[in-house]
């Protein structure tokens, strides 16, 4: 199996090109719920913080039209800051803020 895993601070990045298929997380393991941005594009969204905790790019380097050697921690990171607004916006409509919640 030939993979890549990579780590930049706080971000941690594997991707499979055999699958040619990204996951990127933040911080440690954590419940997260999937938000489909685009087809085959999930943001994950802790419903505990309401913050974004990773990524999932089904066919990537295709997608994006890379060569697969150039799918890293730094481009995952950027598909992060490109999705994450659109995550956070889904996940709020189908999981509105509450009296206890962090964000009011």
């Amino acid at each position: 199996m030939s993979q890549t895993s990579q780590q930049a601070v706080g971000i941690h990045c594997d991707y499979q090109p055999e699958v040619d298929l990204l996951y990127a997380w933040i911080g440690g393991p954590e419940a997260a719920e999937n938000i489909e941005v685009e087809p085959g594009i999930f943001v994950r969204v802790s419903p505990a913080t309401r913050s974004v905790v990773g990524i999932e790019v089904l066919d990537c380097a295709a997608r994006f039209h890379l060569d697969p050697k150039t799918v890293d921690v730094r481009f995952a990171e950027s598909l992060i800051e490109r999705y994450r607004a659109a995550a956070l916006e889904e996940f709020a409509k189908t999981n509105p803020p509450t009296l206890f919640s962090s964000e009011q």
